[in-house]
């Protein structure tokens, strides 16, 4: 038998039905909103309602954020008014967005700090069932006028919410919290590893051929921590079959392969076009040779491949 969901939806009502599952309240429809986009600025619509100072306020430009799963749109930009402070003393004041529940608003509205004539402190935040506030900017207010620092980015405070469509199937989040989602938010994405995940354990080395009279036009190897990676390609500058046998040794920076390592590889002879495919060996001393049913004496090599450390 099925078992409904103790809420779903959105479904049309019929009217003069008496089923009251189907007409939706804000509340529903705010913890879904919630659910999928969490609270904070909603990045790149308009000007990320940045804030800027003014003459005596600040000026808040557009954007939308969603506070605890209401939203709250600027298409112009608004300025909020700050009260001066008395000669000799400063405060810090917040500019916040705000969804007051009883009022059935979200407005833009000023925190005011506590002055003193040492060192201000901004205001709390406040946070309960019918007030949700999230910091769009700190105001430092003196005698000389207002000094503006941007808190948007802090997750604490506001943080972002990325446009899921805008990201071209990247990360949904930025959880570095710097406006931006990049590859470093990717990388903290995938897999739930952080971005060192994906760096190199050692940056690319270049790996040593043996023999004289040939070129190669890449000859790197790198490891990502759990696979050394090797790319390769090269061809005698005589045009002869002169590459046999062991004919490269990878870097002291590079893990061995705990035996010898087959990797995929295309070979080419000086007498003709036609490529062959075949094999090169990886051995736990750190040769590179070519495989013994790959045979020997070729003009040219490419292979790339990787193989587990150790």
């Amino acid at each position: 038998m099925a078992v409904n969901f103790d809420n779903f939806g959105f479904f049309d009502y019929v009217e003069g039905e008496l089923d009251d599952r189907y007409e939706y309240n804000s509340d529903e429809y705010s913890e879904i909103m919630d659910s999928i986009l969490g609270t904070g600025i909603i990045q790149g619509k308009g000007d990320n309602l940045a804030c800027e100072s003014g003459a005596g306020a600040v000026i808040v430009n557009t954007g939308v954020v969603v506070v605890d799963g209401r939203t709250g749109i600027l298409h112009e930009s608004k300025s909020v008014l700050i009260d001066s402070v008395e000669s000799g003393y400063s405060r810090i004041d917040r500019i916040v967005a705000r969804k007051d529940l009883a009022n059935r608003i979200v407005c833009l509205d000023a925190i005011k700090g506590t002055p003193t004539t040492g060192t201000p402190t901004a205001p709390e935040l406040t946070r309960d069932t019918s007030i949700y506030e999230v910091s769009l900017c700190r105001v430092l207010v003196t005698g000389n006028g207002i000094i503006v620092t941007d808190e948007r980015g802090d997750a604490t405070l506001c943080g972002y919410i990325p446009q899921y469509n805008n990201l071209m199937g990247k990360s949904m989040y930025d959880t570095n919290n710097d406006g931006v989602v990049d590859a470093a938010d990717d990388a903290e994405k995938l897999g739930g590893h952080p971005a060192s995940y994906f760096v190199p354990a050692t940056k690319p080395a270049m790996i040593s051929f043996s023999g004289s009279g040939i070129t190669w036009e890449a000859n790197w190897a790198w490891f990502d921590g759990r696979q050394v990676h090797i790319n390769f390609s090269g061809r005698t500058t005589a045009g002869t079959d002169a590459i046999s046998g062991v004919f490269a040794q990878l870097p002291a920076s590079i893990p061995r392969p705990s035996g010898d390592f087959f990797i995929p590889a295309f070979f080419r002879k000086a007498t003709n076009d036609t490529v062959h495919f075949g094999r090169i060996v990886v051995s736990a001393s750190g040769q590179i040779s070519t495989s013994a049913d790959s045979g020997g004496g070729w003009m040219a090599i490419m292979a790339v491949g990787c193989y587990p450390a150790g």
